[in-house]
């Protein structure tokens, strides 16, 4: 009890900070991705409180200047990379994930929690599901609207890693469609679901 307890108390914690971090619409997202996540660790079998801190998290510095991120990082000693020094933006993922492990150091789980949060947009081959199931309801939450939403929105419940290998196939078409830059962690998750996909199937042929 003391440690359910316990965990209640971090996630209302959670909450109550993002609360005064995010604008309106951007919390509307990040509790479209928080109910979403739930639901895919509630089909796929996974823990339902790393995953809430996960979804919670993972927009937390979503709403800070570039410039802010750009001192924020530096602050933290945290590395910027070429493509992130371009495109700011790009570090609010590893600056929460940063902040996340310094405030639950002790959180079970907390290492993967923290690289689902780092990872939320580019993807990444991750260690666990926390990582997939937040990464795909950062695409497919309520307020997401686009062609085809909704048949990812079925496929995510019945298979997690087929979702997962289009969602990547999207945004590494929707780069290339814009001129946008293309993240090597991105690339290096497209290339490892798709082996795995053509594993299985070779399996099954």
């Amino acid at each position: 009890m003391g440690l359910l307890l316990k965990s209640d108390m971090i996630v209302e914690e959670i909450i109550e900070r993002i609360k005064k971090n995010l604008n309106p619409k951007r919390l509307e997202h990040t509790m479209g991705v928080l109910d979403y996540s739930i639901l895919l660790a509630e089909k796929h079998d996974e823990e339902i409180l790393p995953v809430k801190i996960g979804a919670l998290y993972h927009d937390a510095y979503r709403n800070h200047k570039k410039s802010e991120m750009i001192q924020m990082a530096k602050k933290h000693q945290l590395h910027i990379t070429k493509e992130e020094a371009f495109n700011p933006v790009l570090l609010h993922g590893k600056l929460a994930a940063n902040d996340l492990k310094n405030r639950y150091p002790n959180l079970l789980r907390i290492e993967e929690i923290a690289q689902a949060v780092e990872y939320h947009t580019t993807g990444y081959v991750f260690s666990s599901k926390i990582g997939k199931i937040i990464f795909i309801a950062d695409s497919l939450e309520k307020n997401r609207i686009y062609p085809g939403v909704d048949e990812l929105r079925k496929l995510s419940i019945e298979d997690l890693n087929t979702a997962f290998f289009l969602i990547l196939k999207g945004k590494v078409r929707l780069a290339l469609e814009k001129n946008h830059l293309i993240l090597k962690e991105t690339l290096k998750a497209y290339n490892r679901a798709l082996i795995n996909r053509e594993s299985i199937n070779d399996q099954h042929s």
